[in-house]
């Protein structure tokens, strides 16, 4: 173990915990000294063969070619670069040597995206072709070298911290685990990508029904590398792949996607019209509904965020024919991948004023809320109150003592709801006790009444009035003594503090 400049270079003896880290067996003794000078001979480069040697760590970051070509030489004093000439290494064909490019590609995407982090954190997928030589070259040491323990290496976490690195040093980005602001990078590599297929046919890769000529294979990384178990040293051998020469061209940049992490809208609306759904609402291919509250309201988010697309949960919901009213429904809405992160309150005042109440509907009360502050909404579905006032005709005339009775009700009563036959094909058909917490009756004409009502979550008003068949005891038909149907309904309350403040 030595140090330089103060840094700890952990990859100078290759102890029990790294050996166990990298998946190897620590039993027997192994020469390092004849491991990299196999290494050197199968042209593999000095920052794979630190790897193929023990697994630097989280100290990678403070490393660069002085300090592992250091390293290197603590076991082998006579260590040398690989003269590669123009090809690029057996191992990691050419992508270490590919880091500033890499990150000067990332960085032109990032400035022509539109996002504007001030954070970042870099995901890597390594191509397929490089996997797999990096897998013959483990199986390659260990013929040569019989107590050779490592069995696994782990080249995406040292190169996702060098891309780290060179991204911080030629931007003013600081790389963060935890920040919103994602890069995926994808890399290529067509040379590497066809060594597989050279001894891919001898394991499985031509027609399962014995004809023709062999399909070109397409699999994955698990796939692949189960195959590769099943060829012989021989086989490989015969194929110019063990081990596996260097490449000609260098390992490139296939693309690069960038995401953003969601942000949270909560807001209440109010809905005014009789014919627009919450969402969007179609039998068959053809709209029922002029249009939707969520159509309403999510777009006019997505363009203030400039975003990819919205996700609307509401707390409970109602029928098209339902006017929402009072102050309006709870509701959040999750942005995906916005590219504006914060929307200050003259922001959310804009969006609300775009939507105005044109068509019918009208956003309330817009704050940007806390990703756990969503949870309250589904908890409202299960405790919250509803105030409801219902247009009922009755069939007979709404008699004095009839309304008499009816006050016995005033502080309500439970009903035993079955579920309402026009739900039935979705819902289990199960009989569920109801609370009705105030039921008020206001006549307007002799067959005509305002019903006014405070259920609990879940209730199903309109069946509550008319009886359902006799699917709802006892309904408001059943009180009054007589048939009743329910002509228009208004949702005036939702007993839900929302949105949570700040």
């Amino acid at each position: 173990m030595v140090a330089i400049n103060g840094i700890l270079l952990v990859v100078v003896i290759l102890n029990d915990s790294l050996v166990e880290k990298n998946g190897g067996d620590t039993s027997g003794s192994w020469d390092r000294c004849e491991v990299l000078r196999l290494l050197h001979k199968a042209q593999v480069c000095p920052w794979c063969s630190v790897l193929f040697l023990a697994d630097p760590g989280n100290s990678s970051k403070d490393y660069d070619n002085q300090t592992i070509m250091t390293a290197l030489q603590s076991w082998d004093p006579d260590y040398t670069s690989p003269s590669l000439g123009t090809a690029h290494c057996a191992s990691c064909v050419g992508v270490f040597g590919n880091i500033d490019q890499i990150a000067e590609n990332i960085l032109q995407q990032v400035s022509t995206s539109g996002y504007q982090p001030s954070t970042f954190f870099v995901r890597v997928q390594l191509p397929l072709g490089m996997i797999v030589r990096q897998s013959i070259l483990l199986r390659w040491l260990k013929d040569q070298c019989p107590n050779y323990p490592v069995t696994t290496i782990d080249i995406k976490s040292l190169l996702r911290k060098l891309v780290n690195r060179a991204i911080s040093s030629a931007s003013n980005l600081t790389s963060d685990p935890e920040s919103p602001f994602t890069m995926d990078l994808v890399l290529g590599h067509g040379e590497s990508e066809s060594d597989y297929q050279k001894w891919m046919p001898t394991t499985g890769g031509r027609n399962p029904r014995g004809r023709g000529n062999a399909r070109p294979f397409k699999g994955g990384k698990d796939v692949v590398l189960n195959l590769l178990s099943s060829v012989t040293s021989d086989q490989l051998t015969e194929v110019g792949l063990y081990p596996p020469p260097p490449v000609n061209s260098p390992c490139s940049v296939e693309s690069v996607t960038f995401s953003q992490r969601s942000i949270f809208v909560g807001g209440r609306y109010t809905k005014h019209r009789r014919d627009i759904s919450q969402t969007p609402f179609s039998v068959g291919g053809v709209s029922l509904s002029a249009t939707s509250v969520s159509e309403i309201i999510g777009p006019a988010l997505v363009k203030s965020c400039h975003a990819e697309r919205f996700n609307f949960v509401p707390s409970g919901r109602e029928d098209m024919d339902v006017q929402m009213l009072g102050n309006g429904r709870p509701f959040y809405i999750e942005i995906v991948n916005p590219k504006v992160l914060h929307l200050s309150e003259m922001d959310l005042k804009e969006v609300e004023n775009q939507i105005g109440t044109k068509q019918g509907v009208q956003a309330h009360r817009l704050t940007l809320i806390d990703p756990e502050a969503t949870r309250m909404i589904k908890e409202g579905e299960e405790h919250k109150t509803k105030s409801y006032v219902c247009l009922v005709w009755c069939q007979n005339t709404l008699s004095p003592q009839t309304l008499g009775k009816l006050a016995d009700y005033k502080e309500g009563l439970v009903v035993q709801q079955r579920c309402p036959i026009r739900v039935l094909h979705r819902r289990a058909n199960l009989v569920r006790p109801k609370q009705i917490h105030r039921l008020e009756v206001q006549p307007v004409q002799d067959h005509w009444a305002l019903v006014h009502l405070t259920t609990e979550a879940g209730t199903y008003v309109k069946e509550f009035i008319h009886g359902d068949c006799g699917r709802s005891q006892p309904s408001f038909a059943d009180l009054i003594g007589c048939s009743a149907d329910i002509l228009e309904l208004d949702v005036e309350k939702v007993d839900l503090e929302w949105p949570p403040t700040q």
